[in-house]
Parts: structure tokens; C-alpha cells; sequence
């Protein structure tokens, strides 16, 4: 009953808001393709053309671009927002329209209405869902047409009222004020009412300037979105968790921690993805997807131990219908084919799989917003990027899909249920980057998601040991070999296969593999280090066990490290003396290059990895260090 009405309905909410995240990027990217990626630049294109090339307007006695305008423009379009640009910045409506709104060209105007008729296209959706929620039809921000000093008639439409949380204090606390309120009852669609907008003026400061940013477009589609996929999933979960016999019997058989897990993940799911809002939270988002691309993008070893997670489905759905289904799909191209044409038709969280694999490719690939010159450039770069690792996984993920799906029709299940099923198998055996199936620590903003990077694989690996173990009565020798059996599939197989298949054939580790005290030993470590891989600040420790000596924290800034490193490698090449700054040719070596690399992947969003291993693996092996033809696609071992 729980999995029922709680889980399944969670993982349709979870579904239908990346189908429409999905739907929402393809559309926006349409909308802005209007401008040029080279508009978007600072440095590229023609100097007028740039959509953020400042220009300084007397009558406000500051500098102000092109996008700053559109941006005023878009809160041009109902009585509300009008009076928050003339209040907000103490100016007249002639000096908009005749300062501002005057430089636009037809083509920004046609730009704007577009935005405010995709606004519009969310409203009966969210008429809909108030009417069902609360009985009540809201009243509708009224559009207020007029005629562009470019000629163009507009319609007039809604635009979110955001205030500018970098110019004021007071701003930033209402902010985090309205957050809160929004993460508790999941209301941000009604702002696109009368009486959130009047309620917004009333709290509100008018002397507190509106955000002129185009990251307000993408923030309200990704809220509003985020309020139509889960606040009926909110009221109901609130309303079974809440209630006192629920409460009694959740505490009396599980304990109070396990109900206050339920509470907090609701918690978490109405708050959604933590938008980061201060500079510093922006960096580090940065830095931590420069990570994540760096280490994963383009990874052949990584792509090469997807297929691995194959032994955790058979804990979770079971050896026999994972080797049914893996026998069934491995029989040639067409039936590989049409399998997947088949699964992506039934399940949509299959279908989008590729982007929610895991918390990091969720974050980079699932955000709406990917415009401009770098956006344009970086959306078909991500796709790319993680191309090979995506398709990989499939070889674990469709037989695990197929296994549990079988599994459910064999025991009578409906066709809805048993893809249900089949999707939650994936979920508990692989992983998924869905905030509703991480583990509590790895949800939060930026500064808690430092020590969780690359987590999500092993906090499955993690609860299904768990279950194994609670699953077990430790009286019954069958009982007890069965759990032998689930951890020889979850630690032991993977780790020997990983060992002798990419650490010694491939990358020619412990003498190819000959040297069995080598490998035992190496075989015994990962023993010791593979349960620690799922459990924060334990896993920290990980790195000493395997015989690192200096530890360089979280992934996440290992990137202080790598820079600290090519401070050093510059030094030796750059020095002052009396004559002046001299050159040491001799010092731009290897070690200086891997430095410039290995800062620079996760500063510019490159697969710095791959690249190192490509270009010094072909140099290695025409020099003779080693023999491996392999080096360049998966590293050699250096021993």
C-alpha cells in the first residue's frame, strides 16, 4: 500500500517533471534562437549586435544592455509589473518608453510576446490544477496591450516579479523567506494569479529594484513546472504521513528516525533543486559540475564498469529472470532494437534515463536553460560528453528493466504496475539522480553537495547491502548462505571482474595479472574500500586505504589542488631577476602541460581526463614506455 500510493505516485510526479523540463528546453531554445550564439558574447561577433554590451542612458545615470532592456520590456506587459520598474528604480514611465523601450528593434519586441504567449500556455494547466486542489478558479493577471515604438502590437502578458537579491538586503530575505514558504506548500504557480501579484506588492518593499536577469525566465518555467508535477503528490503525502495512525504504526515498526526520513524527503522534494543565489554558491556549482564533466565526460574506464551494475539487479529483481532477459536481449541487433523501442514507448523515466542516470548528469543535462553561446554550444557538448557512458549503462539498466517487468506480469501484475516496477527495479539497483531517490545527504544546496560527488551508484549498492542484511534470519543456514550470495554479487564479483578485466588485461596491472600476490592485495583493498564508497566522510578515508598519501578532500575541490599544482609548474618556467622576467624553456615539460590540463578541465567544462590519458598514452607508446595499444583509451599501469 505504501509503494502504492506514495512511491509509484512519487515516481510519476518525478517522470512527468522531467518530460516536461524536456519539452520546456527544446521550446525555450526555439524562443531564443531568434538571436545569434555570437550575440550572447562579450568578446565575439559585432560589437552592436552583443546582447550584453553595456550602454550608458543619461536619464538613469547608469549602464544598462541590450538584455537588461528585453528584460524591462518583458515587465512591460500588466499594470503590476509596470508599477514595480517605475517605482522599483524611482524613475517615470517616459523615461522607460522613451529611454529604454525605444532602443528595442522589431525583432526583440516579436521576442518578448513570445515569451509572454509561453507563459500563457502554462495557464490552464495551473487552472486546473487549482480548481482540482482547491474548487477555486483564480483570478488571472489581466494583459495590458499596447503599441511598440517599433510598430509591433502587443499583447501585453505575465512576467514574474523577481527583485534584485545582489542590490538589496532586504530583497535577498524576502527571498529566502518566500523559498521556504514555497519548499513547504509548493504553491509557486499561484504567482501567475491577481492575488499573488497584489499580495507580492503589499509585502513588498516598492523601492526595491526588479531583476533584470535573463535566469528569471528559466527559474519561474522550471518552479512552475516543478508545482505542477508534485503539488498534489505534496497535499496527499502530507495528509497519510501526517495523520496520527500513520504516524503510530511508521514509528512503531520502523522507528522515529525512518518517519523523520519520510518527512524530510517530502521536505526536500517540495524545495526541489536549490537554486544557488549568492556568488560564492554559484561558484562552487560551477566548480562542481567542471568536476563532474572532467572526471565522467568522454571516461572509457568509466563507460567500460557500467555494465557491472548488472550483479546488483540480480540482488534486487533476481539471477534468473536478470539472465532471462540479458539472454533475450543479447540475440542480435534487431531484437536489442526493438526492445528498446518497446521500453521507451511504456516507460518515460526509461526514455529520459540518460539525463537522471545519476545527481551529476541530472544537474548538467535536466536544468532548463541552456541558451546562448556557450549554453547552445554546451547542450550538444553534454549530449556527447556522456554519450558512451549512457549507452553503457543501458546494458545494465534494460536487462534489469526487462527481469523486474517480467517478474511482475509472472505474478499477475498490471501492464501500469509492472512498468512501475520495472522502473523502480532500475531506481533501487543502478541509481538515479531524481532528488526523490537520493539519500538524504546528498540533497541540499551547494556547500552540502561538496562531500557527496559520484555517490549515487554506491548509496545503492549501500541500501541494497542493507536490506540483505535485515532480510536475513541469521538462524537459517539458507538464509544466511542467501546472503552470502548477495554480497559475493554486490562486492566481490564486481571487484575481481573490475581487477582482472580493466586493471590487469587492460591496463597491464601486477604484471598483466601474473603477479597473484599483487592482485590479492589489490583484490583485499577494494574489499575494505568498496562498502566505505557509500557513506560520507567515511569514504574520505578511502584514499588512504588505497595508498594515496596525500589527500586532496572532495572531488569537488581536488580543483584547488590541480591549480595549486600548475602555480608550482608555472613558478619553475616564470622568474623575475635582475635582468627582468626570464623563461626556463627547459621546465615546459610534461608535468607542466598535465597541470594546464587538469586545472583547466573543471574551469572550462572539458573532459580533461580522457584527454590526458589520449594524448600522453599515443607519446608513451611511441616512446616505448609501455606497450600497452591500450593506453590512450583506458591508461596504463605505471608500476
Amino acid at each position: 500500500p505504501f509503494w502504492q500510493f506514495i512511491t509509484k505516485k512519487m515516481n510519476a510526479a518525478a517522470d512527468l517533471q522531467a518530460e516536461q523540463q524536456e519539452k520546456a528546453n527544446q521550446r525555450l531554445t526555439e524562443l531564443f534562437s531568434v538571436y545569434g550564439a555570437l550575440e550572447f558574447s562579450q568578446r565575439l561577433g559585432k560589437k552592436e549586435n552583443r546582447l550584453y554590451r553595456l550602454e550608458y542612458i543619461p536619464e538613469l545615470d547608469r549602464s544598462i544592455s541590450k538584455m537588461d532592456r528585453i528584460m524591462v520590456a518583458l515587465n512591460w506587459g500588466n499594470a503590476v509589473n509596470r508599477s514595480r520598474v517605475i517605482e522599483g528604480y524611482g524613475i517615470t514611465a517616459t523615461i522607460v518608453e522613451n529611454s529604454i523601450l525605444s532602443t528595442l528593434d522589431q525583432r526583440d519586441w516579436v521576442f518578448v510576446q513570445s515569451i509572454w504567449d509561453y507563459f500563457e500556455e502554462f495557464w490552464p494547466l495551473m487552472e486546473a490544477l487549482e480548481r482540482r486542489v482547491t474548487g477555486v478558479v483564480p483570478e488571472k493577471v489581466e494583459r495590458l496591450p499596447f503599441k511598440s515604438m517599433a510598430g509591433v502590437e502587443m499583447q501585453g502578458g505575465y512576467f514574474p516579479i523577481t527583485f534584485d537579491e545582489d542590490q538589496s538586503s532586504v530583497a535577498f530575505d524576502n527571498l529566502a523567506k518566500t523559498m521556504a514558504d514555497q519548499n513547504r506548500l509548493g504553491v509557486v504557480g499561484r504567482a501567475m494569479t491577481a492575488k499573488g501579484h497584489l499580495k507580492a506588492r503589499v509585502e513588498g518593499d516598492v523601492s526595491i529594484p526588479i531583476k533584470l536577469d535573463v535566469g528569471v525566465i528559466f527559474n519561474h518555467v522550471q518552479q512552475v513546472i516543478h508545482d505542477l508535477s508534485w503539488r498534489e503528490w505534496l497535499i496527499d503525502t502530507n495528509k497519510i504521513l501526517s495523520h496520527d495512525k500513520m504516524r503510530s504504526a511508521i514509528v512503531a515498526h520502523y522507528g522515529e528516525k525512518t518517519y523523520q526520513a519520510l518527512q524530510n524527503t517530502k521536505i526536500d522534494i517540495a524545495g526541489g533543486q536549490v537554486v544557488p543565489t549568492q556568488v560564492w554558491e554559484r561558484v562552487m556549482s560551477y566548480l562542481r559540475n567542471g568536476v563532474a564533466i572532467a572526471a565522467m565526460a568522454v571516461n572509457l574506464g568509466t563507460m567500460l564498469l557500467q555494465p557491472l551494475g548488472l550483479t546488483q539487479s540480480m540482488v534486487r529483481v533476481g539471477p534468473v529472470y536478470v539472465m532471462k532477459a540479458m539472454l533475450k536481449f543479447f540475440t542480435g541487433a534487431a531484437a536489442m532494437d526493438g526492445t528498446v523501442k518497446r521500453m521507451y514507448e511504456l516507460s518515460t523515466f526509461m526514455r529520459l534515463r540518460s539525463k537522471t542516470i545519476n545527481r551529476e548528469v541530472n544537474e548538467i543535462r535536466n536544468k532548463i536553460g541552456r541558451v546562448g553561446l556557450f549554453g547552445k554550444t554546451h547542450g550538444s557538448l553534454e549530449e556527447a560528453y556522456f554519450y558512451l557512458m549512457v549507452k553503457a549503462q543501458l546494458l545494465a539498466d534494460i536487462p534489469t528493466w526487462m527481469g523486474a517487468y517480467e517478474k511482475a506480469q509472472a505474478q499477475n501484475a498490471t501492464e501500469e504496475d509492472s512498468v512501475a516496477m520495472a522502473d523502480q527495479a532500475v531506481i533501487d539497483s543502478q541509481g538515479s539522480g531524481h532528488i526523490k531517490d537520493l539519500a538524504s545527504v546528498q540533497r541540499g544546496g551547494p556547500t552540502k553537495k561538496l562531500f557527496t560527488s559520484f555517490m549515487s551508484y554506491f548509496q545503492t549498492t549501500y541500501n541494497l547491502s542493507t536490506d540483505s542484511i535485515k532480510g536475513t534470519d541469521f538462524k537459517s543456514a539458507s538464509s544466511v548462505m542467501r546472503l552470502g550470495v548477495d554480497f559475493l554479487l554486490l562486492y566481490s564479483l564486481p571487484i575481481v571482474i573490475e581487477q582482472y578485466v580493466r586493471g590487469a588485461l587492460i591496463r597491464g596491472e601486477c604484471d598483466d595479472g601474473k603477479d597473484t600476490e599483487c592482485m590479492i592485495a589489490k583484490i583485499g583493498a577494494d574489499h575494505l574500500v568498496y562498502p566505505l564508497s557509500g557513506l560520507i566522510l567515511a569514504r574520505e578515508g578511502v584514499g588512504m586505504l588505497q595508498g594515496f598519501d596525500r589527500y586532496g578532500g572532495p572531488p569537488a575541490l581536488n580543483i584547488f589542488n590541480s591549480i595549486g599544482s600548475l602555480k608550482t609548474q608555472t613558478q619553475q618556467i616564470f622568474s623575475i631577476d635582475s635582468n627582468g622576467l626570464a623563461i626556463d624553456t627547459d621546465e615546459i615539460d610534461a608535468d607542466f602541460f598535465k597541470a594546464l590540463n587538469r586545472a583547466g578541465g573543471p574551469l572550462f567544462h572539458y573532459p580533461s581526463v580522457q584527454m590526458e590519458r589520449v594524448i600522453f598514452g599515443m607519446l608513451d607508446l611511441q616512446e616505448g614506455k609501455t606497450d600497452k595499444v591500450t593506453a590512450p583509451f583506458f591508461g596504463y599501469s605505471k608500476q
